[in-house]
């Protein structure tokens, strides 16, 4: 049965790595290895945070229902140098994703939970964001060959 209150969960396994500069660069783990990654975090469980190696984001995503697209749709419309209305892709990717993204397990340093908002995914850093909208997408909307295999 169709409905609108539909949700999709999803885990982001990444490491930290720490360069020389002192930089500490985010690597994704790829999906292929998320198995092997989910191993390690147990292992790693009792483990002080600054010993762990691998990390994962749990994260949750509203399914958006027609009337969610089309406000975003609206709200992301911007008058374009000659004067007509256009969507801003910007806009419109940045407004779909805070209108989805409903929930998260990310702790500040003091291990208190970080209630989602604007500016909490706001500086969020941009590859994880962008990795996790782009999983969003994959799952929520699939490939041209997931399509035809949902043809009856």
């Amino acid at each position: 049965m169709l409905g609108t209150n539909q949700m999709v969960n999803m885990l982001l396994y990444y490491k930290i790595k720490e360069l020389k500069n002192g930089f500490k660069k985010i690597i994704i783990i790829d999906k292929s290895k998320e198995g092997d990654a989910q191993k390690i975090i147990e292992e790693e469980a009792s483990l002080p945070e600054r010993e762990k190696t691998v990390y994962v984001i749990k994260t949750t995503w509203k399914i958006l229902s027609w009337r969610d697209v089309n406000n975003v749709n609206r709200d992301s419309m911007v008058v374009n140098p000659e004067g007509r209305q256009e969507i801003d892709s910007i806009i419109w990717r940045d407004l779909r994703l805070k209108r989805a993204l409903v929930g998260w397990d990310l702790k500040d340093d003091k291990n208190y939970q970080i209630d989602i908002s604007s500016e909490a995914i706001d500086s969020l850093p941009a590859e994880i964001v962008g990795i996790l909208l782009n999983r969003y997408d994959e799952i929520v909307y699939g490939g041209a060959e997931e399509d035809e295999k949902k043809v009856i």
